[in-house]
């Protein structure tokens, strides 16, 4: 699940991702922390984006996830299921498959004032509800306006968010550090990797503000407004999610996630992330995908204590709130942040490491295959 937040940062990190970690609750997340680790209305326009990757036809168990050897196994379907919330109950919704994309907008009780007459015409009465929909496949059937069976979809919509308020810090001076340094802290403390935006969007996968700009939708208050636009053109809106999906799944892995790999490998340290995309999954590894809903409810805090670091990489914001509920619960605890651009969930007691990760992670991986 994802949030799009008001923030300035939406560029290397701005595409973050949960999804299929709900499947797994808390008996996994536990497993996860206690493996030891040497092995976070129009006033309510764009209050939440909020996505879910799902891997489909691929059932992930406990012991395939954390215990057995990385698997270089891709899930045989990959489907996107994103909702930009517009209000309560309210949003613009789109599906996809291999195969076909689907797309609804749901109003309640009645449709914006900003929408031309032209666009509500396309909206149809269900109950409280005004809903347009939009399915295309890939065999050319075309349905309007019925109504997706929401029992078929394999969650239900979770308008929760956050775990825990985001980390947002202001004049702090994190330390800087080099590779060599960062390498005897990964060798000889315990600690997570959390990946952002930042390492695929070198992959071509759109970052936040480029999917807005791919399916010319309009920023915050203007979104409403520019569904006047793309709902009127239903097929280029579709060949831009087209686009967006093929992105995702189709793009190859960067330099940084093969080294991610070798270095996961070699440390049996695990993996964090917030991408949609399948390009952990291409390079060898799965990754864990938090739920907030999750850690928030069934979590024992305690289990992150565990952690004397978390390594953040292309991660630009605290968008799921998962580094401020780490600082919460393990106040001695440390954030590392590889990036272009220091990150504002950085404290003066955390660390900085300037640069690019597609050289800093492949140089990391050298170093550490030195000694390892």
């Amino acid at each position: 699940m994802v949030e799009l937040v008001d923030t300035p940062d939406l560029g290397s990190g701005a595409v973050r991702c949960g999804g299929s970690s709900p499947l797994l609750g808390n008996y996994l997340f536990r497993l996860f922390f206690n493996y030891k680790l040497d092995m976070r209305n129009l006033k309510l326009v764009f209050l939440c984006l909020i996505l879910s990757i799902k891997l489909c036809s691929y059932e992930i168990t406990a012991k395939e996830l954390f215990l057995s050897p990385l698997s270089k196994e891709t899930p045989k379907e990959n489907s996107l299921d994103m909702i930009f919330c517009l209000g309560d109950k309210q949003h613009f919704r789109f599906k996809t498959s291999p195969h076909d994309i689907y797309y609804e907008v749901i109003f309640q009780e009645k449709l914006p004032k900003c929408l031309s007459r032209k666009t509500k015409k396309l909206f149809i009465k269900d109950n409280s509800r005004f809903i347009h929909t939009y399915r295309y496949n890939a065999l050319g059937k075309l349905a309007i306006n019925k109504i997706y069976d929401e029992r078929t979809w394999k969650h239900s919509i979770d308008y929760s968010y956050t775990a825990e308020k985001r980390r947002i810090l202001e004049k702090q001076n994190p330390k800087k550090i080099t590779v060599p340094e960062l390498k005897n802290i990964f060798e000889t403390k315990v600690t997570l990797f959390y990946t952002g935006a930042g390492i695929s969007n070198a992959a071509g996968v759109p970052t936040m503000n480029d999917l807005i700009q791919l399916m010319e939708l309009g920023a915050r208050e203007g979104f409403v407004k520019s569904l006047d636009r793309i709902l009127a053109q239903p097929e280029k809106l579709s060949l831009s999610i087209r686009s967006f999906h093929k992105s995702c799944f189709e793009s190859a892995p960067t330099p940084a996630h093969f080294a991610l790999v070798k270095l996961l490998e070699n440390k049996q340290t695990k993996l964090l992330t917030e991408n949609l995309d399948n390009l952990h999954e291409k390079s060898g590894i799965t990754p864990y995908r938090i739920s907030s809903d999750y850690l928030a409810k069934q979590v024992d805090p305690k289990d992150i204590q565990e952690v004397d670091y978390i390594i953040c990489i292309g991660l630009s914001f605290d968008d799921k709130g998962f580094l401020g509920w780490y600082k919460k619960h393990h106040s001695n605890g440390k954030i590392i942040s590889i990036d272009l651009i220091k990150p504002s969930y950085l404290g003066s007691e955390d660390f900085f490491l300037e640069g690019d990760l597609q050289q800093i992670l492949p140089e990391l991986m050298q170093e550490s295959l030195k000694t390892g």
